[in-house]
């Protein structure tokens, strides 16, 4: 699921391959996209473009106001996860182990990275607010930061255990990852080091940082969706 913006509209895709578009003042639905025959794994969306990740070797772009289909991306494996930075730059990962970078504009392939040299899902990407820094989560357990602009690798941090999920802060000084095992932990980008961690009650499906970085909202196995404080780690909701 995403929201909007401006909290007006819902975006939900489901395990039959729909998107759907929802008004969230009336609670009904707006507009039903059609992305494929199975799971869509994951959404993002802007004021004007809505990214899907899946069904298949698929990343699609559609029309936010009308679910018109704009461009269909094919990845080298299975996508996985998506995110739209500043226009027109969106992120994905997929089970080849690499990160692409397209234009949404045009659909075209700009960078691909090799996050993993022997392959493997790429579970989950993150561009900075600024477009300068792209983060993914591996099935090797890695976090790593990427510059976009020569693709070169700045910081790698992670214990083995698969990350299923990462953001960062507006500042680009904090990096937080959902694993596996059912952690949550926070990074310091510049030295590596784990600032916190926190436990949840089953394996980490999503991750969420406030842009100051003093929440963090997590979604795991055991439906429980959590709003933690970094400072303390402390459950606040």
């Amino acid at each position: 699921v995403d929201l909007s913006a401006g909290k007006s509209v819902l975006c939900v895709g489901d395990g039959a391959g729909n998107v759907c578009l929802w008004e969230t003042a009336t609670g009904t639905a707006k507009v039903t996209m059609e992305c494929g025959p199975s799971d869509v794994f994951f959404i993002d969306m802007t004021e004007s473009i809505i990214a899907t990740a899946g069904p298949g070797k698929y990343v699609k772009l559609f029309d936010t106001e009308k679910g018109r289909l704009l461009h269909t991306c094919e990845t080298k494996g299975l996508a996985f996860a998506c995110d739209l930075g500043v226009a027109p730059l969106l992120a994905s990962g997929d089970s080849s182990g690499v990160a692409t970078l397209w234009n949404t504009d045009t659909g075209a392939v700009e960078r691909v990275i090799t996050v993993l040299d022997k392959g493997g899902p790429v579970f989950s990407v993150k561009l900075s607010s600024n477009n300068k820094l792209l983060v993914t989560g591996d099935v090797k357990g890695n976090a790593c930061v990427w510059d976009v602009l020569s693709g070169m690798l700045l910081h790698k941090m992670g214990d083995g255990v698969t990350v299923r999920s990462v953001d960062l802060t507006d500042d680009e000084q904090m990096l937080v990852t959902g694993t596996r095992d059912g952690r949550t932990v926070l990074w310091d980008i510049p030295t590596g080091r784990v600032v916190r961690t926190m436990q949840c009650g089953g394996q980490v499906y999503s991750v969420d940082m406030s842009g100051d970085g003093k929440l963090v909202a997590t979604g795991d196995q055991h439906k429980m969706a959590t709003i933690w404080e970094v400072e303390t780690g402390r459950v606040v909701q």
